[in-house]
């Protein structure tokens, strides 16, 4: 089953992960270390027929998600009672409410949108009576055209100037004022892959997922699958891109750290110059910016030397020599990136 991932914070948990499945729909929570919270698996119309909760002394732990079939806003308090260990109630779908034990709406369909389709005089239907397919997201009418194609959302941003980068003169380049940076991460997870595929996602309303990929130690790679808000419209693409590429790189960084195949890369593993890199390479995309603008812009030169190994970065601001005393110190981005 294919799961996309985000990211956010229980009260119980801390930093969790949710993965959905192919419909939308909240399958797998997971805690920042990989162990398993929470996991619903449903039937084709959205009736659970297996679920789990991590129990912690003596009592199920609620991670705060009612968005469960196909995204959907579960109701837990409307309907039937819970049986066999398994949540019953009804989904909120904007104007009526759906009982995925039945498989109908509890209430009819204003309107019969296509006579011509035996399918859609039944006012109670959900989805033509063919969940495998479709999802009733949006809309109130079970009409094929309302949830099967997606409303159109208008792309007033200018086209983005596509710049021809000359080849850096060196691998690493090194500036005082905002540290050390790695060619080789600058382009990262792509940015221009993301920014069309997130812009895609949104014209989509979210049907269209970002999938990002990116390979180390030459045969190990890591792969994260985004789902965008339907709610997003154009006007979040750039910060969208910068989120998902940001989570991306943490995810890259840390199976550095766990390996692959029974290796470990602890040497290169969130090294001081890596995350400031991946994220220079989506600020250069998304202001237009070219590489040697951008070494200009942080003053920075090429140099033969390595970045120190033994100083850690696991964040995407530079981190340089404290010049008032010892240490290391994190320094802002300058405005034309920011």
């Amino acid at each position: 089953m294919a799961f996309t991932r985000s990211a956010g914070y229980g009260r119980d948990y801390g930093r969790r992960y949710v993965f959905r499945d192919h419909l939308g729909g909240t399958a797998l929570i997971l805690n920042g270390q990989g162990a398993k919270l929470w996991e619903d698996r449903y039937k084709a119309f959205g009736d659970v027929y297996y679920t789990y909760r991590k129990d912690q002394g003596g009592r199920l732990i609620d991670l705060q998600t009612s968005y469960r079939y196909t995204g959907q806003r579960f109701d837990a308090g409307v309907g039937a009672s819970a049986a066999n260990g398994l949540d019953r109630g009804l989904y909120f779908y904007k104007s009526r409410y759906y009982d995925p034990t039945l498989g109908r709406f509890i209430q009819p369909d204003t309107i019969v949108p296509n006579p011509g389709d035996p399918q859609s005089l039944n006012r109670y239907a959900y989805v033509l009576n063919n969940p495998l397919r479709y999802t009733d997201r949006l809309c109130e009418s079970s009409d094929n055209s309302c949830w099967s194609s997606p409303p159109s959302k208008s792309n007033n941003k200018p086209k983005r100037k596509v710049r021809r980068q000359q080849r850096p003169r060196s691998r690493y380049y090194y500036s005082k004022r905002y540290g050390w940076f790695d060619t080789h991460h600058i382009g990262a997870g792509h940015p221009q892959k993301i920014l069309r595929d997130v812009e895609k996602a949104i014209l989509s309303n979210g049907q269209s997922l970002v999938t990002v990929r990116g390979q180390f130690a030459y045969s190990h790679s890591y792969e994260a699958v985004y789902q965008v808000s339907a709610q997003a419209t154009m006007d979040d693409l750039d910060n969208i891109a910068v989120a998902i590429l940001i989570d991306w790189s943490h995810g890259f960084e840390k199976m550095e750290l766990i390996g692959g195949g029974g290796l470990t890369f602890f040497g290169t593993y969130e090294s001081i110059e890596d995350m400031p890199s991946n994220y220079l390479g989506m600020a250069m995309e998304v202001k237009g910016i070219s590489f040697e603008e951008a070494m200009t812009i942080l003053e920075a030169q090429p140099t033969e030397k390595s970045p120190p190994r033994y100083i850690k970065n696991p964040d995407i601001h530079p981190l340089i020599k404290n010049p008032n005393g010892f240490g290391f110190v994190y320094v802002s981005w300058p405005e034309e990136l920011w």
